[in-house]
C-alpha cells in the first residue's frame, strides 16, 4: 500500500469539538452569619456537669453530634447534584479514549507485522551475501562462524532492496575476520612439526596436542606451546633413559644365563616392505622447512641454518657410506605388535633401536614389534611402561 493510498484511506471528516461553557456551580450560603448563628446556639450547651445534670449533657452532645453530621451530609448531596453532568461526561470521554486506544493496539500489530516480515527478506540477503564472500575467500567450514545478527536491521537494505555500503562494509570486516583466523590456524599447524624437531622432538607434536589453545591469542598460544614442548622433552627423555637401563638389565641377565631359553623363530619379514630411507626420510623434512620458511616470525636466518645443515648431512647420506660391522649397525624394522604393517624402518645400533621403538609404541598407544632381516622379530617394545622384551640371541 504506498503512503498516498494511506492518507487518503486514514483521513476523516473534520468535526469541532463542542465546548461547553458554564457558570461555575454554587451554593448560596451565608457562611458568616450561619457560622455566628451557630455560635449564639451553642452558648446554651456550655454547661457544668454535675451528678444532677450528667445524664441530660450526654443527650445534649448525641444531639451536637447528629447536627455536625447532618449539616456534612447536606452539603455533600448538593455538591454531588452540582457534579453530577461533569462526572457523566468523564465516563464517555473514557469510553471514548478507549477506542483510540484499540485502534492504536492494533495500527501497531500491523507495524510489528510488517517490519519483522522485512527483517526476514534483511537476513535472507545478508546470508546469501555471507556465502558468496566465504566463497570468494576460500574459507574453509571450520572457520565459516560470522555472526550476523547485528547486522539484521530495518536500514541494512536501500530502496531497490540492496544491501546498504554500511552494511556490506560490516559483513566484509566479519568474513575477513574468518580468513583471518584460518591463515592464523594454518601457519601455526605448519611450523608445529619443524618447531617439534628444532626443539629436539623425535616425534613432532600434531593438532591433537595443541587443540585445547589452538585458537589462544599468539602470547598465550607461544607460552603454552613451549611448556608443552618441556613436557614432551622431559618425557622423551625419561623413555630414552628407561631404555638404556632396560637395555643394560638385558646385557647382564643374558651374560648370567648359562643356557639361553629357546627362541620362537618368527616368520620373515615379507619383501613387500619398502619403508622410506633415513636420506629420503632427511628430504622430506628438508622439503617441509623450506616450505614452512616463509611463514617464520622474526629473523629467517636461524631457520635457514637448520635447513643448510639438514641439507649437508643429505649429502654426506649420498656419499658412498663405509661398511659398518653388523653388531653396530642393524636393519631393524618397526611393526604394531600381531600386524605385518610396517611402521618405519632404521639402520641403526640395538640401543637406538630399542629407544625408538618405544617412542613408536608410546606414539602409537600399542605394543611395537621390532625385526631384524636376519633374525625375524627379535624384541617387543611396550612405550607404555618404557620396557623392551629382548629374545635372548639379540
Amino acid at each position: 500500500m504506498s503512503n498516498a493510498a494511506l492518507q487518503t484511506e486514514t483521513q476523516a471528516p473534520i468535526t469541532e469539538l463542542v465546548l461547553l461553557s458554564s457558570t461555575p456551580a454554587k451554593i448560596k450560603f451565608n457562611l458568616k452569619e450561619f457560622r455566628q448563628n451557630i455560635r449564639n446556639e451553642l452558648k446554651k450547651y456550655d454547661l457544668v456537669v454535675t451528678v444532677d445534670t450528667v445524664k441530660d449533657a450526654k443527650t445534649l452532645a448525641a444531639n451536637l453530634n447528629g447536627q455536625a453530621k447532618s449539616l456534612k451530609d447536606n452539603f455533600k448531596e448538593a455538591a454531588a447534584l452540582v457534579t453530577k453532568p461533569v462526572d457523566d461526561l468523564g465516563l464517555e470521554i473514557a469510553d471514548i479514549a478507549a477506542e483510540i486506544l484499540d485502534s492504536r493496539e492494533k495500527l501497531t500489530a500491523q507495524i510489528k507485522k510488517f517490519e519483522d516480515e522485512r527483517k526476514i527478506v534483511v537476513r535472507n540477503a545478508i546470508e546469501a551475501k555471507r556465502l558468496e564472500l566465504w566463497d570468494k575467500l576460500k574459507v574453509q567450514e571450520e572457520f565459516r562462524n560470522a555472526p550476523i545478527d547485528k547486522l539484521v536491521k530495518l536500514t541494512a537494505l536501500t530502496d531497490k532492496d540492496n544491501l546498504t555500503a554500511a552494511t556490506l562494509r560490516d559483513l566484509q570486516a566479519l568474513i575477513d575476520e574468518n580468513r583471518r583466523l584460518q591463515d592464523q590456524t594454518e601457519k601455526r599447524l605448519l611450523l608445529l612439526e619443524n618447531q617439534s624437531y628444532r626443539e629436539g622432538l623425535k616425534a613432532p607434536l600434531t593438532r591433537e596436542h595443541v587443540e585445547s589453545f589452538l585458537f589462544d591469542a599468539e602470547a598465550s598460544y607461544a607460552g603454552k606451546l613451549a611448556h608443552m614442548m618441556t613436557s614432551e622433552l622431559k618425557r622423551q627423555a625419561a623413555t630414552e633413559e628407561a631404555t638404556r637401563r632396560q637395555v643394560a638389565e638385558e646385557q647382564q641377565r643374558t651374560q648370567q644365563e648359562a643356557t639361553p631359553d629357546p627362541v620362537q623363530q618368527a616368520e620373515p619379514v615379507p619383501q613387500r616392505f619398502s619403508p622410506p630411507t633415513q636420506q629420503e626420510q632427511l628430504e622430506v623434512r628438508i622439503k617441509q622447512a623450506k616450505e614452512a620458511l616463509p611463514y617464520a616470525e622474526g629473523n629467517h636466518s636461524e631457520e635457514q641454518r637448520k635447513i643448510s645443515e639438514m641439507e649437508q648431512q643429505l649429502r654426506a647420506m649420498q656419499q658412498p657410506a663405509p661398511v659398518q660391522h653388523q653388531a653396530e649397525q642393524l636393519d631393524v624394522i618397526f611393526t604394531p605388535n600381531g600386524s605385518m604393517e610396517m611402521l618405519n624402518r632404521v639402520d641403526t645400533s640395538r640401543e637406538e633401536a630399542f629407544q625408538a621403538a618405544l617412542s613408536a609404541s608410546a606414539n602409537q598407544g600399542t605394543l611395537v614389534d621390532v625385526w631384524t632381516k636376519e633374525q625375524g622379530r627379535v624384541a617387543i617394545a611396550d612405550g607404555s611402561t618404557g620396557r623392551v622384551y629382548v629374545w635372548n640371541q639379540f
